[in-house]
């Protein structure tokens, strides 16, 4: 749909609240309104004159229809990647400064991992992790429904980070 048959729909169907027109900018589409008296929105003299300005605005500069949602770099879905993959190392680290405490044999005390640099080292990691989903669900050209499902990439790094480093096995 263009912007002028967008522009007639809409300023016909708000003529009875207020008057409406959208352009489009150099970033994205614009939604103007020209709030007045209802009763001179309502005439058709009024709404004609709106309409025609935007009209007459859709045939100088374009279509918003390019500037829909989902259109454009989804940064949401790479940032939730990067997040997911920055979490899976945070909390092999974590799991390896355990392992060293483990393997020194003794009695540990339970909060010995907190002069571990490692174990710090990953606790901000699975931080900035953690972060970087949560502003990823910001993003407006990306769902939170791929964002939340981009979560998996998480375990499969998981699985090949626990083999890489911590020298884990997998049953099949």
């Amino acid at each position: 749909m263009s912007l002028s048959n967008s522009l007639s729909v809409a300023c016909g169907s708000l003529a009875k609240m207020s008057c409406t027109l959208r352009y489009h900018s150099d970033t994205k589409c614009v939604t103007v309104g020209v709030w007045s008296d209802p009763d001179r929105c309502r005439s058709n003299a009024s709404v004609e004159a709106i309409c025609g300005a935007a009209e007459a605005v859709a045939h100088a500069v374009g279509s918003c229809a390019q500037d829909s949602a989902g259109s454009g770099l989804m940064w949401g879905m790479i940032l939730s990647l990067v997040g997911d993959v920055v979490i899976s190392v945070g909390l092999a680290l974590q799991k390896l400064a355990h392992n060293r405490l483990k393997a020194q044999g003794g009695t540990v005390k339970k909060t010995a991992h907190l002069r571990m640099p490692v174990w710090w080292l990953g606790f901000f990691g699975m931080l900035a992790g953690e972060i970087c989903n949560f502003v990823a669900y910001g993003d407006s050209n990306t769902p939170a429904s791929v964002v939340t499902a981009v979560g998996c990439v998480g375990i499969i790094a998981n699985n090949f980070i626990s083999t890489l480093c911590l020298g884990a096995s997998h049953a099949p």
